[in-house]
């Protein structure tokens, strides 16, 4: 169930052209789609949020 796909709207909106850019350049420095590094992050930072909760 973690892998299932919601079908929201792109998030990208809510970006900032500076935000934006730097996942432009994550992109190129690692051939990764943007929607990859953004799902990247979104569990990276789960993470980081889980670890705080257990400290």
């Amino acid at each position: 169930m973690e892998n299932e796909k919601k079908g929201y709207p792109w998030p990208a909106s809510a970006l900032t052209v500076n935000e934006m850019a730097i996942l432009t350049e994550w992109r190129k420095k690692t051939d990764t789609p943007i929607t990859e590094l953004l799902r990247q992050s979104v569990v990276y930072v789960n993470r980081l949020i889980q670890q705080r909760e257990r400290s």
